[in-house]
């Protein structure tokens, strides 16, 4: 299956470009494999028959299922895939078919309690000389209010005495944007992110635009170049070149629904393309002379549900 037949290109992606990268998980694990697990579970990657979007199976990510004051740090486990840097330095984007499932409790719907404090899915891309690294990530996570919404990793814009850090944002008008647990029946959603990595040789914006099942939103203006100091200054995970298209595939669990130990993430038809063509006004994001635009993330309203 082309999962591409699911993106919308009304907006700023016009079509996706070479695939780098597309896994199904029918015959293995197709090089993802465990990452920043913390998780105290035997198996934290593993396949699946059960409710893959397409074929027979499906990558299961689990976290820990220990109590949650005795699971470790994050309570978190995630999947990532290496590759290798591609020539073309444009827009790329991420996405695939994902669910959460979670263990039973009579509470988890009622009273709108999520079993998870977030999922995430993102991409790391390093410059060949190692001079410039960016996180950009996109997290579905529990407001703790009874609702979920879609979250931006923070950006650093400028440098030096100049440099402005800013806070991770929340992508207005996607609160109503996330299939829900209905009855724990691992129904799926489909989420792509994309970016321009040639923000990181020249500045401006480095997301472009996020997906989630049938609308889009357009990121620019909203965040610089994503950054981690925790990772760049560390020993941890350190590389010269290329991506981590996974580097932010996993679930955390929650807080606040602490009972729950049992929180899963399927995942399927991830794909990764580099080099996407996206609308013209788009492309001068980098530029002072981008045409004004009418709808930003920034000032889009939920759909009327009425």
């Amino acid at each position: 299956m082309d999962p591409r037949r699911f993106d919308q290109t009304s907006g700023v992606l016009k079509k996706r470009g070479t695939v780098l990268a597309h896994s199904t998980f029918e015959t293995g694990t197709d090089g993802w494999v465990n990452h920043f697990h913390y998780a105290d579970a035997a198996t934290v990657i593993s396949r699946t028959r059960r409710h893959p979007f397409h074929g027979s199976r499906a990558l299961l990510i689990s976290a820990s299922e220990l109590p949650y004051n005795q699971a470790s740090r994050y309570h978190g486990a995630s999947a990532y895939k290496r590759l290798g840097w591609p020539k073309e330095v444009g827009p790329q984007s991420l996405s695939g078919w994902f669910a959460i499932r979670a263990g039973t409790g009579t509470s988890l719907l009622t009273e709108r309690k999520y079993p998870f404090s977030q999922m995430w899915l993102g991409m790391d891309s390093q410059l060949p000389d190692g001079t410039s690294r960016a996180f950009g990530t996109v997290s579905l996570r529990d407001n703790g209010d009874g609702t979920c919404s879609w979250w931006l990793k923070g950006g650093k814009r400028g440098t030096g005495a100049n440099a402005e850090t800013r806070p991770d944002v929340e992508t207005s008008g996607t609160r109503v944007w996330f299939t829900g647990l209905n009855e724990n029946k691992a129904n799926g959603f489909y989420p792509r992110l994309t970016t321009n990595r040639a923000a990181m040789f020249a500045g401006g914006d480095y997301y472009l635009e996020f997906q989630v099942n049938g609308k889009a939103f357009d990121l620019r203006g909203l965040t610089g170049i994503p950054y981690d100091l925790l990772l760049n200054n560390g020993s941890h995970d350190m590389f010269t070149g290329g991506n981590n298209m996974g580097m932010g595939m996993g679930i955390a669990r929650s807080s606040l629904n602490q009972d729950q130990n049992v929180v899963q993430l399927l995942a399927d038809e991830i794909l990764f393309t580099v080099n996407d063509k996206i609308g013209a006004g788009a492309w001068a994001q980098h530029t002072s002379s981008r045409p004004p635009r009418k709808e930003t993330a920034s000032t889009l309203t939920a759909p009327s549900t009425g």
